[in-house]
């Protein structure tokens, strides 16, 4: 199986694999259960959809006329294409644009799991005290 969409979060992911659906390509969503160890932060990046080798050139153009915006072959009103479909278009990002992203969302996680730990070493003080 192959990853033909990451999705911002688990219900992105549900709409693009519904999406697939309708078009009679099996699929998985992966990674929704990794949103819920970091808790009331918001977690995102983790969820992705998942299809067979087979089907992964097919899923892709219906994924990336989801990006677009296109419903029954024409662009909804006032939709712009996300830049991943521009991407799809125009070749990858510039090297830089594509690291800085990278490194802003390593940074994110970073402070995620700050969070993540700093409330454990919390609740295990309190645990000591009480």
């Amino acid at each position: 199986m192959r990853i033909v969409y990451k999705a911002r979060d688990i219900a992105e992911a549900h709409i693009v694999s519904g999406l697939l659906h309708s078009q009679d390509i099996d699929n998985h969503v992966n990674g929704f259960y990794l949103q819920g160890a970091i808790g009331d932060i918001g977690a995102s990046d983790f969820a992705n959809v998942q299809v067979l080798d087979a089907d992964f050139v097919e899923a892709r153009q219906v994924v990336t006329e989801y990006e677009r915006g296109l419903y029954d072959g024409r662009m909804a009103e006032g939709a712009q294409p996300s830049p991943s479909a521009q991407e799809v278009e125009s070749g990858p990002m510039e090297k830089g644009h594509s690291e800085q992203n990278s490194l802003t969302n390593v940074a994110a996680s970073g402070v995620r799991i700050a969070v993540l730990v700093s409330g454990i070493i919390l609740l295990a003080m309190y645990l000591l005290l009480v």
